[in-house]
Protein backbone atom coordinates (compact mmCIF):
# COMPACT_ATOMS: atom_id res chain seq x y z
CA UNK A 1 0.00 0.00 0.00
CA UNK A 2 1.76 3.58 -0.73
CA UNK A 3 1.92 5.78 1.33
CA UNK A 4 0.22 9.30 1.28
CA UNK A 5 0.84 12.81 2.31
CA UNK A 6 -0.74 16.04 2.08
CA UNK A 7 0.60 19.73 2.96
CA UNK A 8 -1.80 22.45 3.89
CA UNK A 9 -0.18 26.38 4.15
CA UNK A 10 -1.29 28.59 6.88
CA UNK A 11 0.17 32.10 7.47
CA UNK A 12 -0.28 32.78 11.47
CA UNK A 13 1.22 35.71 13.09
CA UNK A 14 5.14 36.50 11.56
CA UNK A 15 5.48 32.72 10.22
CA UNK A 16 4.67 30.19 7.92
CA UNK A 17 3.39 27.68 9.43
CA UNK A 18 3.27 23.84 7.38
CA UNK A 19 0.45 21.59 8.28
CA UNK A 20 1.51 18.16 7.10
CA UNK A 21 -1.65 15.73 7.34
CA UNK A 22 0.10 12.09 7.29
CA UNK A 23 0.97 8.90 8.17
CA UNK A 24 2.09 5.53 6.25
CA UNK A 25 -0.32 3.40 4.85
CA UNK A 26 0.08 -0.10 6.83
CA UNK A 27 -2.38 -2.65 7.51
CA UNK A 28 -2.79 -3.24 11.15
CA UNK A 29 -4.77 -5.82 12.39
CA UNK A 30 -7.50 -5.12 15.08
CA UNK A 31 -6.12 -5.51 18.68
CA UNK A 32 -6.69 -3.57 21.92
CA UNK A 33 -5.19 -0.41 21.02
CA UNK A 34 -7.17 2.32 19.89
CA UNK A 35 -5.21 3.65 17.18
CA UNK A 36 -7.27 6.33 15.96
CA UNK A 37 -5.59 9.04 17.76
CA UNK A 38 -4.60 13.02 16.91
CA UNK A 39 -1.09 13.82 17.48
CA UNK A 40 -0.26 17.80 17.19
CA UNK A 41 3.69 18.66 16.36
CA UNK A 42 5.15 21.46 16.64
CA UNK A 43 9.12 22.32 15.84
CA UNK A 44 10.73 25.75 17.29
CA UNK A 45 12.30 26.12 14.03
CA UNK A 46 12.26 23.66 11.13
CA UNK A 47 16.01 22.42 11.45
CA UNK A 48 18.36 20.08 12.67
CA UNK A 49 18.16 18.60 15.23
CA UNK A 50 14.55 18.88 15.61
CA UNK A 51 13.91 17.26 12.09
CA UNK A 52 15.52 13.94 12.92
CA UNK A 53 13.76 13.69 16.52
CA UNK A 54 10.36 14.04 14.83
CA UNK A 55 10.99 12.01 11.86
CA UNK A 56 12.24 9.32 14.51
CA UNK A 57 9.02 9.46 16.98
CA UNK A 58 6.79 9.24 14.16
CA UNK A 59 8.38 6.13 12.96
CA UNK A 60 8.50 4.72 15.66
CA UNK A 61 4.52 5.03 16.48
CA UNK A 62 4.12 3.81 12.85
CA UNK A 63 5.84 0.71 13.64
CA UNK A 64 3.63 -0.53 16.49
CA UNK A 65 0.75 0.74 14.22
CA UNK A 66 -0.31 4.12 14.27
CA UNK A 67 -1.17 4.74 10.47
CA UNK A 68 -3.23 6.89 8.66
CA UNK A 69 -4.73 3.20 7.80
CA UNK A 70 -5.72 2.31 11.20
CA UNK A 71 -7.35 6.19 12.04
CA UNK A 72 -4.09 7.95 13.39
CA UNK A 73 -3.84 11.73 11.78
CA UNK A 74 -1.27 14.15 12.65
CA UNK A 75 -0.54 17.92 12.11
CA UNK A 76 2.87 19.85 11.93
CA UNK A 77 4.02 23.02 12.49
CA UNK A 78 7.00 24.84 12.73
CA UNK A 79 7.10 28.22 14.81
CA UNK A 80 10.15 29.60 12.98
CA UNK A 81 11.50 30.89 16.26
CA UNK A 82 8.84 33.26 16.45
CA UNK A 83 7.11 33.20 20.41
CA UNK A 84 4.42 35.38 19.16
CA UNK A 85 3.35 32.18 16.09
CA UNK A 86 2.57 30.14 18.93
CA UNK A 87 0.24 32.21 20.38
CA UNK A 88 -1.55 32.68 16.99
CA UNK A 89 -1.90 29.31 16.77
CA UNK A 90 -2.83 28.62 20.12
CA UNK A 91 -5.93 31.26 19.70
CA UNK A 92 -6.25 30.19 15.47
CA UNK A 93 -6.18 26.53 15.71
CA UNK A 94 -5.67 24.36 19.26
CA UNK A 95 -8.59 25.77 21.07
CA UNK A 96 -10.54 23.88 18.52
CA UNK A 97 -9.17 20.95 17.96
CA UNK A 98 -9.72 17.99 20.54
CA UNK A 99 -6.08 16.22 20.35
CA UNK A 100 -5.04 13.58 22.06
CA UNK A 101 -1.30 14.42 22.61
CA UNK A 102 1.37 17.24 21.56
CA UNK A 103 4.29 17.22 21.24
CA UNK A 104 6.47 20.25 21.65
CA UNK A 105 10.39 19.81 20.33
CA UNK A 106 12.75 23.07 21.51
CA UNK A 107 12.91 25.28 24.12
CA UNK A 108 10.77 28.35 22.17
CA UNK A 109 7.84 26.14 21.61
CA UNK A 110 8.16 24.57 25.59
CA UNK A 111 8.42 28.00 27.10
CA UNK A 112 5.89 29.61 24.96
CA UNK A 113 3.42 27.07 25.27
CA UNK A 114 4.07 26.90 29.05
CA UNK A 115 2.71 30.31 29.03
CA UNK A 116 0.19 29.79 27.49
CA UNK A 117 -1.52 26.77 28.40
CA UNK A 118 0.30 25.62 31.15
CA UNK A 119 -2.29 23.12 33.48
CA UNK A 120 -5.19 23.83 31.37
CA UNK A 121 -7.24 20.61 31.00
CA UNK A 122 -7.23 18.18 28.09
CA UNK A 123 -4.31 19.76 26.71
CA UNK A 124 -1.28 17.40 27.57
CA UNK A 125 2.12 18.25 26.15
CA UNK A 126 5.43 15.75 25.54
CA UNK A 127 8.53 17.24 24.92
CA UNK A 128 11.73 17.18 23.77
CA UNK A 129 14.75 18.42 21.95
CA UNK A 130 15.05 20.64 25.55
CA UNK A 131 18.31 21.61 27.15
CA UNK A 132 17.27 22.65 30.70
CA UNK A 133 13.66 21.84 30.91
CA UNK A 134 13.83 22.34 34.66
CA UNK A 135 14.90 25.81 34.15
CA UNK A 136 12.21 26.70 31.76
CA UNK A 137 9.83 25.27 34.67
CA UNK A 138 8.09 23.16 32.71
CA UNK A 139 9.17 20.45 35.51
CA UNK A 140 10.67 20.45 38.57
CA UNK A 141 13.33 17.06 39.06
CA UNK A 142 14.00 13.97 36.50
CA UNK A 143 12.47 10.52 37.28
CA UNK A 144 9.34 11.80 39.28
CA UNK A 145 5.69 13.12 38.69
CA UNK A 146 5.77 15.87 36.75
CA UNK A 147 4.43 19.22 38.11
CA UNK A 148 1.87 20.16 35.39
CA UNK A 149 0.62 19.21 32.06
CA UNK A 150 4.22 18.43 30.26
CA UNK A 151 6.61 15.46 30.25
CA UNK A 152 9.07 14.54 27.99
CA UNK A 153 12.99 14.22 27.57
CA UNK A 154 15.66 16.70 27.64
CA UNK A 155 18.86 17.41 25.59
CA UNK A 156 21.52 17.93 26.59
CA UNK A 157 25.21 15.95 27.38
CA UNK A 158 25.94 16.72 30.96
CA UNK A 159 28.32 19.28 31.12
CA UNK A 160 31.04 17.38 32.80
CA UNK A 161 30.72 14.79 30.64
CA UNK A 162 31.59 17.52 27.62
CA UNK A 163 33.90 18.99 29.54
CA UNK A 164 35.46 15.72 30.30
CA UNK A 165 35.37 14.73 26.59
CA UNK A 166 37.68 17.94 25.65
CA UNK A 167 40.16 17.02 28.43
CA UNK A 168 40.65 13.60 26.71
CA UNK A 169 41.08 14.94 23.74
CA UNK A 170 43.38 17.93 24.48
CA UNK A 171 45.09 16.75 27.93
CA UNK A 172 46.93 19.91 28.33
CA UNK A 173 43.75 22.46 27.43
CA UNK A 174 43.45 25.81 29.74
CA UNK A 175 41.41 27.93 27.72
CA UNK A 176 38.09 27.42 25.96
CA UNK A 177 35.65 29.92 24.02
CA UNK A 178 32.37 29.73 23.87
CA UNK A 179 29.84 31.78 22.16
CA UNK A 180 26.11 31.35 22.84
CA UNK A 181 23.03 33.11 21.54
CA UNK A 182 21.21 34.98 24.18
CA UNK A 183 18.66 32.05 24.49
CA UNK A 184 17.56 30.58 27.88
CA UNK A 185 18.98 26.84 27.59
CA UNK A 186 22.87 28.59 26.91
CA UNK A 187 22.22 31.15 29.82
CA UNK A 188 21.41 27.60 32.01
CA UNK A 189 24.23 25.44 30.24
CA UNK A 190 26.71 28.23 31.03
CA UNK A 191 25.36 27.97 34.73
CA UNK A 192 26.29 24.99 34.91
CA UNK A 193 29.97 25.40 33.00
CA UNK A 194 30.06 27.88 36.13
CA UNK A 195 29.23 25.75 38.88
CA UNK A 196 31.57 23.01 37.29
CA UNK A 197 34.70 25.29 36.95
CA UNK A 198 34.54 26.18 40.79
CA UNK A 199 35.42 22.41 41.66
CA UNK A 200 38.93 21.61 42.28
CA UNK A 201 38.68 19.00 39.74
CA UNK A 202 38.62 22.34 37.12
CA UNK A 203 41.27 24.47 38.93
CA UNK A 204 43.35 25.91 35.90
CA UNK A 205 40.65 25.88 33.37
CA UNK A 206 39.21 29.43 32.01
CA UNK A 207 35.94 29.19 29.98
CA UNK A 208 36.06 33.08 27.98
CA UNK A 209 32.43 33.57 27.23
CA UNK A 210 30.78 35.67 24.79
CA UNK A 211 27.20 36.53 23.93
CA UNK A 212 25.63 37.29 20.51
CA UNK A 213 21.94 38.52 20.15
CA UNK A 214 19.26 36.20 19.85
CA UNK A 215 17.80 36.21 16.34
CA UNK A 216 14.68 34.77 15.75
CA UNK A 217 13.33 33.44 12.27
CA UNK A 218 14.42 30.33 10.79
CA UNK A 219 17.40 32.13 9.25
CA UNK A 220 18.24 33.95 12.27
CA UNK A 221 21.07 31.30 13.00
CA UNK A 222 23.10 32.89 9.88
CA UNK A 223 23.20 36.35 11.17
CA UNK A 224 23.45 35.41 14.67
CA UNK A 225 26.82 33.34 13.06
CA UNK A 226 27.85 36.15 11.03
CA UNK A 227 27.73 38.72 14.32
CA UNK A 228 29.62 35.83 16.15
CA UNK A 229 32.55 36.03 13.90
CA UNK A 230 33.81 39.40 15.90
CA UNK A 231 33.91 37.17 19.02
CA UNK A 232 35.89 33.97 16.92
CA UNK A 233 38.43 36.34 16.09
CA UNK A 234 39.03 38.27 19.45
CA UNK A 235 39.30 35.06 21.67
CA UNK A 236 40.93 33.19 18.42
CA UNK A 237 44.83 34.34 20.07
CA UNK A 238 43.05 33.69 23.64
CA UNK A 239 41.83 29.56 23.93
CA UNK A 240 42.86 26.85 22.98
CA UNK A 241 39.75 25.42 21.31
CA UNK A 242 35.86 26.60 21.28
CA UNK A 243 32.96 24.86 22.32
CA UNK A 244 29.54 25.06 20.27
CA UNK A 245 26.83 26.21 22.23
CA UNK A 246 23.17 24.42 23.09
CA UNK A 247 21.32 26.55 21.25
CA UNK A 248 19.90 27.70 17.51
CA UNK A 249 23.71 29.52 16.91
CA UNK A 250 25.81 26.50 18.11
CA UNK A 251 23.32 24.13 16.52
CA UNK A 252 23.52 24.94 12.90
CA UNK A 253 26.08 24.73 9.81
CA UNK A 254 26.86 28.70 9.81
CA UNK A 255 28.18 28.96 13.26
CA UNK A 256 30.69 26.16 12.59
CA UNK A 257 31.75 27.27 8.90
CA UNK A 258 31.99 30.72 10.15
CA UNK A 259 34.52 29.55 13.12
CA UNK A 260 36.24 27.59 10.92
CA UNK A 261 37.25 30.32 8.36
CA UNK A 262 38.29 32.73 11.14
CA UNK A 263 39.79 30.97 13.32
CA UNK A 264 42.68 29.18 13.70
CA UNK A 265 41.60 26.88 16.53
CA UNK A 266 39.31 23.73 16.79
CA UNK A 267 35.83 23.44 17.38
CA UNK A 268 33.89 20.60 19.62
CA UNK A 269 30.39 20.72 17.87
CA UNK A 270 27.26 19.27 19.41
CA UNK A 271 25.84 16.85 16.63
CA UNK A 272 27.41 13.97 14.66
CA UNK A 273 26.20 15.60 11.77
CA UNK A 274 28.89 18.69 12.60
CA UNK A 275 31.86 16.27 11.79
CA UNK A 276 29.76 13.93 8.91
CA UNK A 277 29.23 16.29 6.90
CA UNK A 278 32.06 18.56 7.11
CA UNK A 279 30.76 21.76 8.50
CA UNK A 280 34.05 22.33 10.39
CA UNK A 281 34.46 20.46 13.81
CA UNK A 282 37.18 18.87 14.63
CA UNK A 283 35.24 16.85 16.79
CA UNK A 284 31.64 15.98 18.85
CA UNK A 285 30.83 14.19 21.44
CA UNK A 286 27.19 14.18 20.92
CA UNK A 287 23.12 13.05 21.74
CA UNK A 288 21.26 10.19 19.74
CA UNK A 289 18.70 11.99 18.10
CA UNK A 290 16.71 8.95 17.22
CA UNK A 291 17.03 7.43 20.94
CA UNK A 292 15.85 10.48 21.98
CA UNK A 293 12.52 10.66 19.62
CA UNK A 294 12.22 6.74 20.37
CA UNK A 295 11.74 7.86 24.38
CA UNK A 296 9.51 10.76 23.38
CA UNK A 297 7.41 8.27 21.41
CA UNK A 298 7.12 5.75 24.54
CA UNK A 299 5.87 8.42 26.46
CA UNK A 300 3.25 9.57 23.80
CA UNK A 301 2.19 6.02 23.42
CA UNK A 302 1.02 5.57 27.15
CA UNK A 303 -0.75 9.12 26.76
CA UNK A 304 -2.57 7.29 24.26
CA UNK A 305 -2.87 4.54 25.96
CA UNK A 306 -5.13 6.90 28.42
CA UNK A 307 -2.19 7.46 31.72
CA UNK A 308 -2.09 10.38 33.00
CA UNK A 309 0.41 12.94 32.54
CA UNK A 310 1.43 13.01 35.94
CA UNK A 311 2.28 9.21 36.03
CA UNK A 312 5.02 9.94 33.09
CA UNK A 313 8.08 11.12 34.86
CA UNK A 314 10.46 13.35 32.79
CA UNK A 315 13.52 11.70 31.72
CA UNK A 316 17.27 12.48 30.29
CA UNK A 317 18.84 10.89 27.08
CA UNK A 318 19.79 7.78 27.63
CA UNK A 319 22.51 7.67 24.55
CA UNK A 320 25.13 9.44 23.17
CA UNK A 321 28.33 8.94 20.78
CA UNK A 322 32.08 10.81 20.06
CA UNK A 323 32.87 11.13 16.53
CA UNK A 324 36.25 12.69 15.88
CA UNK A 325 37.51 13.76 12.30
CA UNK A 326 41.44 12.51 12.23
CA UNK A 327 42.67 14.55 9.72
CA UNK A 328 41.37 17.59 10.93
CA UNK A 329 42.68 16.74 14.46
CA UNK A 330 46.39 16.27 13.40
CA UNK A 331 46.26 19.44 11.24
CA UNK A 332 45.96 21.12 15.24
CA UNK A 333 48.52 18.76 16.11
CA UNK A 334 45.91 16.88 18.38
CA UNK A 335 46.84 13.48 19.14
CA UNK A 336 44.06 10.30 19.66
CA UNK A 337 44.84 8.61 22.32
CA UNK A 338 44.18 4.92 22.12
CA UNK A 339 41.85 4.84 24.93
CA UNK A 340 39.65 7.57 23.07
CA UNK A 341 39.98 5.49 19.89
CA UNK A 342 38.30 2.55 21.69
CA UNK A 343 34.93 5.03 22.61
CA UNK A 344 35.13 7.09 19.52
CA UNK A 345 33.67 6.55 15.98
CA UNK A 346 36.98 7.78 13.89
CA UNK A 347 36.23 9.59 10.78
Amino acid sequence: MSNRLRVDFFVIGQALLVVVLCAAGLAVSAETLDFKKKLLLIDSQASSPYVEVREALLAELENVGYTEAAGFTTEYYSLGNYGGAAKSLWRHRMQKVDYDAIFLNGTLAVSSFKDIAWNIPNFTFVYATVTDPIGVGVVDQYDAAPIGNFTGVAFHVPIEVRMGFIRRLMPNVKNIGFIYADMAQSHSYRAWMEELLKTDEWKGITVHFRKVNFIPSDGGHHRMAQIATKYIKELDPIVDVFLAASDQMGAQKPFAESLSKSSSKPLIGLGRKDVVDDWGSVASIFLDYDGIGMQASEMIKRVFSGERVDSIFPERPKKFGIIIDEEKAAKFNISISADLRKDAEIR
